[in-house]
């Protein structure tokens, strides 16, 4: 669909398991046209063909989408998003820093690969310290931004 049809889209009859399906699809596609497994990263569409409740869903459970369609990494791309608009009552996109900051969390906490943000450096810590709280062996990272 096209971003105007996309909520016409809408009709899931097992929210995680129609993604799962769909990207698990995808990705033998991919790799049947060649392209690498070690290439493909796997994204559960936050926002796109869903309402708020389907993307608190897919946010919720996506430590169950990194287990399932492990190896493959996962991305989240939450940031600025209008549901997290409609929750925060905040219209202007730029003034949800604090609720990306709560999804980036969350995608840390259930172990995903990477996260889209637009905030970089702010969510970069928030990732660190979530990282730290849910996988404490791991090593801080030490790249700089």
């Amino acid at each position: 669909g096209t971003p105007e049809t996309m909520n016409s889209l809408i009709h899931y009859d097992s929210l995680l398991e129609n993604v799962r399906d769909y990207l698990l699809e995808r990705k033998r596609a991919a790799e049947d046209a060649g392209i690498p497994s070690w290439n493909i990263i796997l994204d559960p569409g936050i926002g796109f063909a869903k309402k708020l409740p389907e993307n608190l869903a897919l946010l919720r459970d996506c430590g169950k989408l990194v287990k399932e369609l492990q190896p493959s990494p996962l991305l989240i791309s939450a940031s600025r998003k209008k549901f997290l608009g409609h929750i925060l009552h905040e219209p202007e996109p730029k003034r949800r820093t604090f609720g990306n900051a709560a999804v980036t969390s969350a995608a840390a906490a259930a172990g995903v690969d990477i996260v889209r943000v637009h905030d970089v450096r702010e969510m970069r810590q928030v990732a660190m310290v979530a990282d730290q709280i849910h996988r404490p062996l791991c090593e801080p990272a030490k790249a700089t931004i």
